[in-house]
């Protein structure tokens, strides 16, 4: 048998390796000078030693050496096929070696990462991405400390989790992402030159960081900013890096601009933005993403508000390109445009299509760009007053919104900005197909795989969506569609908590292995998020969930849902209810009323005896209700320090707030007890009104609605208002069994004392009255009232007292939270009391501040602390909506439990109690309504 070629020690043999070696050199230069010749010659040299070479070590380097030049080939002229071929050798290199490690194998894990990543970018496959992280993982593990080779891959494996945030939008794997990409910096050698590149990709993380929910605020973009810097300058002389980096420099100062409005940032950014794209040559991969950012940062300087541009004043971009306010930017009138805005709005709509143009369909560019162009048209169109232009817009964003390959998001970006240009050029009716589109697509932007806190920010980026799409379908005609949508596209927080709880006795009983798998998997959800994508003990019971455990589990769980639907008589399984089913089953003591707020109109619906009455409420305008209610809330705020207050400036909150109260007889209150919806009261208690408010009006206190110094000119003087978030969970409560007058097992948690707040000596009054009359109370005070111990005794209490401060998620970037002793290292947050399952809970009694307030964005959510014990069970909560006054609060509590006693503490007559107990403090202090009209009942 001859011997091969290069057999080990042979001329053929040292004759390839060497070839070889010379190829890798040949690439390396060109990897600095961007000559294309020396790609070509690099290309060659390997594929000749591969056709030669039967040696399984040659073969091995030179399959790695080849993907990589192959890839620098994609990187050059954009071929996808050059991106499949070098996929395929990097695959083979590691085939050749199944179950051994070889030196270079890491090497060739952490290529076959980068192109997988690459691919991503051009097809959207969420397996390449991944398969992608796998991969750098394995590269990361093989590689020893002390290796020059572990910054690249750390930031390989940075990247890549980067990535998957935003193809998933779960915050746990950009958590780690950063951890990654602060590890590769921290490996990189002296020389910055050669940690360039994970400097600079710090800095994209960094900034990508900064748009989510476990944002640092602008120091996110303060630290990319001197990242991105110092990546920069060690490439001063590096043709292919140097355009790369500058493009990121250019984001991450667009974005501080966009935070703190330094013009500098914004002028820098467009000269860095504009090099890197004509350094960029046609057909390269990265140009349509060079010209779109280029687009995007020329459009804060072309954009402008809907009046005229000051000299010297620093021009944003305006409410159009966010989400959240199309309907208002499109209604905003102004002098038209000057000549030279007209002109810098064409260039950018010019500037948009051609960004498009180069990028091919999938690619996950296209859909954000296709967005921006339809923006850029409808703001044109705007301008001009152009109906060619505007009708371009609205079929960019039609296109765009029934792309069923389009990321979520961005199709209900695209769709209610579509309704945003048809409602300025056509009937309202006509909006009503693309905001019920994106109502219906609404609650898949807050799907159980990702984290508690990006389905916060998720639903926070389409506030007011529902009600837009309500005030549509109300101007229509359709009132049980605007309660459907209503229903659909607010609450989702609290309806994935329903869903959560709902009862499998009839699975159990037909399909126990089902059964017994939901439960598995509903258990497992509902476990703490883990703060990393693959760390935490994820696998221990009761640990933490991990952002590849909790994916997984999702997946499961929307099988499972599909598969018992299929079921017979379980087809409705978890499905949001008609309005047919929504009216059934709703209180037979009083009306349901959802008052719907939105720039279009405004109107009570009222849900009563089967039947749906609305109730327009002209007097009632969206704008003047977000300047009463941030007055309002101002107003309130100095309740808490009144006595520290000139007489004066008290007077004038305490004014605030009574002529607020007023303002909501006249425009909702009145409307609504004037229609003859009331029932007239049996058994000699009150008629019952239960509130549904919207967006904005979740601040004020309907409940309190009045004229203080008129007598019975007051809701508190003709009905028991109670709230609930949605009429789903209303009906819910009313379907839960009501235990009935026997006595409660009771947990009172006081704090008279908090490290680091302000003393509540009342607290430790109101558990001792209350425990005069329940002494089986278990009662956690001072070092025994910590996080731990209160959630370990939830469970096995059916009513709970909390007497402590609290902080509204209204009050800073942290979520909402009780603060117990512990609070400063372990607060009791919204996000764990909402994740409980207490299925015997039945009366939670917050006398805390502010416990029924959610941050901006998320008032149609009822995500603060009385929504969270709501949503773990507790079929009454008593909540307030500011500041409570320690003196008050305890009598307040008193006369409440006083009116409970002879009832037998049944927790059926809370409203009632609360009531009672409200008008006791009211007739003391008619005149001072910040005293009493916080305090709130929620529940059936």
């Amino acid at each position: 048998m001859n011997e091969p070629l290069d057999a080990w020690g042979t001329p053929g043999y040292f004759l390839l390796n060497s070839t070889c070696l010379r190829a890798v050199a040949i690439h390396q230069e060109y990897e600095v000078s961007g000559r294309e010749e020396d790609l070509r010659l690099a290309i060659e040299g390997f594929e000749l030693v591969l056709d030669a070479a039967r040696d399984i070590d040659i073969r091995f380097a030179a399959t790695n050496g080849l993907g990589t030049a192959i890839w620098s080939r994609f990187e050059r002229y954009g071929r996808p096929e050059d991106l499949d071929r070098a996929i395929e050798l990097f695959r083979g290199a590691l085939a050749d070696y199944p179950n051994e490690t070889t030196l270079e194998g890491p090497a060739v894990h952490a290529n076959l990462g980068a192109v997988l990543q690459m691919r991503w970018r051009i097809t959207s496959a969420e397996t390449d991405l991944t398969e992608s992280v796998t991969h750098f993982r394995a590269a990361v593990e093989s590689t020893v400390i002390t290796s020059p080779r572990l910054t690249g891959r750390l930031n390989g494996l940075s990247s890549a989790l980067c990535a998957l945030y935003v193809h998933r939008g779960d915050s746990s794997a950009l958590s780690e992402a950063v951890t990654s990409g602060e590890q590769a910096v921290g490996y990189a050698p002296g020389d910055p030159a050669n940690g360039a590149t994970a400097y600079s990709n710090l800095a994209e993380t960094l900034r990508i960081r900064y748009h989510s929910p476990i944002s640092r605020g602008p120091a996110d973009l303060d630290a990319a900013a001197r990242h991105a810097r110092i990546a920069l300058a060690a490439v001063e002389h590096n043709r292919l890096l140097r355009p790369r980096f500058q493009a990121n420099l250019a984001s991450v100062l667009h974005d501080r601009f966009a935070a703190v409005g330094n013009p500098g940032d914004l002028t820098e950014a467009v000269a860095l933005a504009g090099k890197a794209l004509r350094a960029t040559p046609a057909g390269h991969p990265n140009r349509p993403e060079r010209l779109h950012r280029l687009s995007t940062i020329e459009a804060s300087l072309a954009l402008f508000y809907r009046g005229p541009r000051r000299r010297g004043r620093p021009v944003t971009a305006p409410a159009a390109l966010s989400p959240r306010t199309p309907l208002a930017w499109l209604a905003a009138t102004g002098p038209a445009p000057g000549r030279p805005e007209r002109r810098a709005l064409r260039k950018l709509t010019k500037r948009a299509a051609a960004a498009l143009a180069g990028v091919p369909a999938g690619h996950v560019l296209r859909s954000p760009m296709l967005l921006g162009l339809g923006t850029a048209l409808a703001t044109e169109a705007s301008a001009e007053r152009n109906a060619r232009t505007w009708q371009r817009a609205q079929n960019t964003f039609r296109r765009l919104a029934y792309d069923p390959a389009a990321p979520t998001e961005i199709r209900i970006a695209a769709a209610w900005r579509w309704a945003a240009t048809l409602l300025r050029t056509e009937d309202p009716s006509a909006a009503c197909a693309p905001l019920e589109l994106a109502v219906e697509l609404l609650p898949r932007t807050a799907p159980q795989r990702v984290t508690s806190a990006d389905r916060e920010q998720s639903l926070g980026n389409f506030a007011g969506l529902a009600r837009d799409a309500a005030a549509c379908a109300l101007h229509d005609g359709r009132p049980h569609r605007a309660l459907e949508l209503l229903e659909h596209g607010r609450g989702i927080l609290f309806a994935h908590a329903l869903d959560r709880r709902t009862d499998t006795a009839e699975l159990q009983r037909l399909h126990p292995d089902l059964a017994e798998r939901f439960e598995r998997v509903r258990s497992g959800l509902n476990r703490p998020d883990d703060s990393g994508f693959s760390t935490g003990s994820a696998t221990a019971p009761g640990g933490l969930l991990g952002g590849e455990e909790r994916h997984l589990l999702a997946g499961e769980w929307d099988e499972l849902v599909d598969t018992v639907r299929r079921l017979p008589g379980f087809e409705d399984f978890l499905r949001s209810p008609q309005a047919g089913d929504l009216i059934e089953g709703l209180p037979p003591e009083g009306p349901v009323v959802i008052v719907n707020v939105s720039p279009l109109r405004c109107d009570a619906l009222l849900l009563v005896s089967g039947e749906l009455e609305v109730v327009p409420l002209p007097g009632l305008r969206h704008d003047e209700l977000v300047e009463r209610a941030g007055a309002f809330r101002s107003a309130t705020a100095k309740t808490g320090y009144a006595h520290q207050l000139p007489p004066a400036e008290s007077a004038a909150a305490n004014q605030t707030i009574t002529r607020t109260l007023e303002w909501l007889w006249d425009t909702v209150a009145e409307p609504v007890l004037r229609s003859g919806a009331l029932r007239d009261p049996a058994g000699g208690l009150p008629s019952r009104l239960w509130w549904i408010p919207t967006g904005p009006l979740t601040l004020l206190p309907l409940h309190a609605a009045g004229r203080t110094s008129t007598p019975d000119i007051s809701v508190l003087d003709q009905v028991v208002s109670s709230y609930a978030p949605t009429v789903r969970a209303l009906r819910t409560a009313r379907r839960t069994e009501d235990p009935g007058p026997r006595p409660p097992r009771l947990l009172a948690v006081a704090l008279p004392t908090t490290p680091g707040l302000g003393d509540l000596p009342g607290a430790a009054t109101e558990v001792s009255q209350l425990r005069g009359r329940r002494p089986d109370s278990l009662v956690l005070t001072g070092e025994h009232a910590v996080r731990r111990a209160v959630l370990d005794a939830l469970p096995h209490h059916s009513w709970v007292h909390f007497a402590c401060h609290a902080v509204s998620s209204a009050d800073g970037p942290t979520p909402g939270y009780l603060a117990l002793d512990d609070h400063s290292s372990a607060p009791l947050t919204v996000t764990d009391i909402a994740r409980l399952q207490l299925h015997t809970a039945e009366l939670a009694y917050l006398s805390a501040c502010s416990t029924g307030i959610a941050s901006d964005g998320l008032h149609d959510e009822a995500f603060h602390i009385a929504g969270a014990c709501n949503m773990a069970g507790f079929r009454h909560v008593i909540g307030t909506l500011w500041t409570v006054r320690d003196a008050v609060a305890v009598d307040l509590a008193d006369h409440f439990y006083a009116a409970l006693e002879p009832t037998g503490f049944d927790s059926a007559h809370a409203a009632f109690a609360l009531h009672a107990a409200v008008r006791r403090i009211r007739d003391e202090n008619p005149n001072r309504p910040a005293l009493w009209a916080q305090y709130f009942h929620v529940g059936p």
